[in-house]
């Protein structure tokens, strides 16, 4: 029996000498709980998510209200929201605008914009989810990154390929994020569907990825509606 204890206390021992010498290099390496409790706070808390959340409701109900607080007919916007009228008055992508009129700035504000409630509150629903999460692990300004270049980038080339088109929403954006999170499941798969480390319960996992897929589905089929695109997703 006091093999046994001598035994178990030299593993603990060889243990906690392992965590000591992994965290002392200069924080590169952290055990489970350390990052759990620091996940967060600071940076990792999700402002980021937080603000553009705000600047699209505000933008949303800005723009129902440009519209003289009018929903537009079904026939003319599926997305329950303003006239077209009104979404290049707030800044919706319109390529001849930007190309011959130079207005650089509807590169960005589309990113804010929404065709209406409905996709509002989708994208909205994946920006909290997504976005918290990248954020939490990955902080403000990588977060703030992965959201503003693929947002721009869907931008230019729905300007480039669909020009006739006008365009709105932060699905560019959105789509980076996922795609970040993609990528760390991808990296991490080992770990999250490892046995040893999980147990077999690998369910919660397996509905994460799950409903990523579903909204990349949701997504694409919203981009073939008025006023949404999918090149601003590529």
């Amino acid at each position: 029996m006091n093999t046994i204890r001598i035994l178990a206390l030299s593993n603990v021992t060889r243990w906690s000498n392992t965590i000591n010498f992994l965290l002392s290099f200069n924080d590169r390496y952290k055990a489970w709980f350390h990052f759990v409790g620091e996940k967060n706070t600071g940076t990792n808390r999700p402002f980021f998510t937080l603000i553009i959340l705000c600047i699209c409701t505000g933008f949303m109900f800005a723009s129902i209200a440009l519209n003289g607080w009018k929903i537009e007919p079904f026939s003319a916007n599926p997305m329950i929201g303003p006239s077209a009228e009104t979404l290049v008055a707030m800044g919706a992508k319109e390529s001849y605008l930007i190309v011959k009129e130079g207005e650089v700035w509807r590169i960005f504000s589309p990113m804010v914009l929404h065709a209406g409630f409905i996709h509002f509150f989708l994208n909205m629903l994946a920006l909290w989810f997504v976005g918290k999460a990248i954020e939490e692990c990955h902080g403000f300004f990588a977060s703030m990154l992965l959201f503003v270049v693929p947002g721009i980038g869907g931008t230019i080339l729905s300007a480039i390929f669909l020009p006739n088109m006008i365009s709105v929403g932060a699905s560019g954006g959105i789509f980076g994020l996922i795609g970040a999170c993609i990528a760390d499941i991808y990296m991490n798969w080992g770990l999250l569907f490892n046995n040893f480390v999980n147990g077999k319960n690998n369910h919660g996992h397996v509905f994460v990825l799950f409903v990523l897929l579903m909204d990349i589905v949701v997504n694409s089929l919203i981009g073939l509606t008025p006023f949404v695109d999918n090149f601003t997703r590529k």
